[in-house]
């Protein structure tokens, strides 16, 4: 279900740790992390949540969402924002108790987002497979990130990129491919208990 990654220690939490869901698009960041920080006990952030109301200060009419950012400021400007939302996280993080966050799809390869949140949590790889994520994100509309003629072929190509570079930052990464969501969230929930995150 999931294994340790290259690289993590493999210890249980401190108290001053928090947790960072990421993963591919649809892989399901988001929905699990409020299902099993509700399960746990635990606060609930979404970094996308503060991206969009960093982008919305200044611009007229608001971003409904991060993929609305992205449309409107492109691949940089989205990076900026998205390092801005990272570093007030992680101010937020610093004198909090313990926190489930789920992060985009890119942030861990945004090297000042990652860095300012790097020091703060347990990063968890939230692996699917790569034909279901496809299945999943067709159902919902070309992503904003997509851009070329043939847009299967270039999530296959992203999905093989970033899975190298998720799995070297990874602590661990949980399997989630034939699983629906109540089962995921099971197993993310045992994991992260397992762990030392939850009630204390």
């Amino acid at each position: 279900m999931s294994e340790l990654a290259e690289g993590g220690s493999g210890a249980g939490a401190d108290s001053n740790r928090h947790v960072f869901l990421f993963g591919q698009k649809h892989a399901g960041k988001s929905t699990l992390g409020r299902i099993v920080a509700e399960r746990l006990g635990l606060a609930f952030l979404d970094l996308d949540d503060l991206i969009v109301e960093l982008a919305n200060l200044d611009y007229h009419p608001p971003a409904e969402d991060a993929r609305a950012v992205y449309r409107r400021h492109g691949a940089e400007g989205f990076r900026g924002f998205e390092a801005q939302a990272a570093s007030r996280l992680a101010e937020r993080l610093a004198l909090a108790p313990q926190t489930v966050c789920a992060l985009g799809g890119g942030t861990v390869q945004n090297d000042s987002a990652y860095g300012a949140l790097e020091a703060q949590g347990h990063f968890v790889y939230l692996y699917v497979d790569t034909d279901e994520l496809y299945r999943r994100v067709s159902r919902t509309g070309r992503p904003a990130f997509l851009t070329s003629d043939d847009p299967e072929e270039e999530f296959r190509r992203l999905a093989a990129e970033r899975d190298r570079i998720y799995r070297r930052r990874a602590d661990l990464v949980c399997e989630l491919d034939a699983l629906g969501r109540e089962a995921a969230a099971d197993a993310l929930e045992r994991y992260l208990w397992e762990n030392g995150f939850g009630r204390q």
